[in-house]
């Protein structure tokens, strides 16, 4: 059997400062994405053959927001490994990516920051308070456990119907409280969200307004929130 060979990956977890706080940009993946569909991550993406680390880092940030840094923004912080299948009962490996995360601290404010997303890869981008990242962080552990239990109950051997509609709707019932980004969350939230495509099929692209989701329905991604949850860590060590 082949085995898949190790990709690289290169993400960029990018800081701007605020007037009320740190921001950090996270990017929404397109709802008919191959993978990970509308799933929120760090800007980032593969590095081409001959292509050093940071710059891949650089060139996939403003390829996918429009972002522009520089070579003394970027720090290495951290690596993440990725094999999918993720369980050995759901088949032989197919990909196998190295990810490397890269930490850029920007000191400008978001509003020098102008987003031009890719529409191809990103449909949508948000400007992150600590606290709301600290929120989506908790409401995502308190996901895996709720989900845990319904793999339980519906006496799954493994996480393949975690996504099924009847068990997405039962977590969300499970999770109390209203998680809006938009809604609840007051007028600094809901301009934080900068732009949001319509990508269903048959219907024209076209631009929609600010995008309230619910982090009860929409996923931080693993490897992601790993990295997010180390800087929060890091910030109340200050």
């Amino acid at each position: 059997m082949k085995k898949p060979r190790v990709q690289i990956g290169v993400v960029v977890l990018i800081e701007a400062h605020d007037h009320d706080g740190t921001k950090v940009l996270v990017t929404r993946r397109r709802n008919d994405a191959f993978i990970f569909p509308s799933v929120w991550v760090l800007p980032g993406g593969h590095a081409e053959k001959g292509e050093s680390l940071l710059h891949a880092g650089k060139r996939e940030v403003e390829e996918e927001t429009g972002v522009v840094l520089a070579d003394e923004d970027m720090r290495l912080c951290g690596l993440w490994e990725s094999c999918y299948p993720a369980q050995v009962d759901h088949g032989p490996m197919k990909k196998h990516h190295l990810v490397v995360f890269y930490r850029a601290i920007v000191h400008k404010p978001t509003t020098d920051l102008s987003l031009h997303l890719q529409e191809e890869e990103v449909d949508g981008a948000c400007w992150m308070s600590m606290a709301k990242l600290a929120e989506w962080i908790e409401v995502e552990e308190t996901k895996e456990k709720v989900l845990a239990e319904i793999r339980r109950e519906r006496g799954q051997s493994s996480q393949r119907d975690y996504f099924a509609p009847e068990v997405l709707a039962a977590f969300k019932q499970r999770i109390p409280g209203d998680h809006g980004g938009g809604d609840g969350g007051g007028e600094a939230d809901r301009q934080l969200v900068s732009i949001r495509f319509n990508h269903q099929p048959g219907q024209e692209r076209k631009q929609l307004g600010p995008h309230s989701y619910d982090m009860r329905e929409e996923w931080l991604a693993l490897g992601h929130r790993f990295v997010l949850k180390h800087l929060l860590d890091e910030v109340a060590r200050l």
